[in-house]
């Protein structure tokens, strides 16, 4: 019967994802600027990006349902931001990450590392240490590799971690 209603009304966390993809591909776009960043300056916009998450809780915003996502540099900064401010975010996506990114202590954050099978071979190396280093801090970190693709993540790499925030979002509703 719950199917059935589903099927019907559609799944109100798929809605809730779509309703997102406008923001996703803004901050998407904003890749290429994250990606000349050093490391100095990356850590100058984690201020910058807890202005934005004040606002947003200013206009009561649930930050138990908050995400963040990132490629390649995008995923250093969302890496570092979710270890340093681990009250802020329920879960975090690491795509193709190229700084090692390890935690020092466990985390109440939810992680999920994605790398493809033929990126650069320190890509993939980060991606095992980061999941090691979890596991032995008992963290709820998973990930996958994705075994045709390259730095270049395809469309199902995207998917998947869309997936994973879905799944989460559903996990933290029972």
């Amino acid at each position: 019967m719950i199917k059935l209603l589903l099927k019907l009304l559609g799944d109100p966390n798929e809605k809730k994802v779509k309703s997102m993809m406008g923001v996703i591909d803004h901050i998407n776009a904003l890749e290429p600027e994250f990606a000349k960043l050093t490391d100095a300056e990356l850590q100058a916009k984690t201020q910058y990006f807890k202005d934005i998450l004040a606002k947003l809780k200013s206009k009561n915003i649930n930050f138990k349902d908050v995400y963040l996502m990132g490629y390649s540099a995008g995923a250093q900064f969302a890496g570092r931001f979710a270890m340093q401010n681990p009250n802020y975010l329920r879960g975090c996506v690491l795509l193709a990450s190229g700084a090692k990114i390890l935690p020092e202590t466990a985390q109440k954050t939810r992680f999920y590392y994605i790398v493809g099978a033929k990126d650069e071979s320190f890509r993939v190396n980060n991606y095992h240490e980061f999941l090691n280093k979890a596991k032995s801090l008992n963290m709820d970190a998973s990930g996958k590799i994705f075994p045709k693709y390259n730095h270049n993540l395809g469309d199902a790499a995207w998917v998947e971690a869309n997936n994973f925030v879905v799944q989460t979002m559903k996990m933290s509703k029972q």
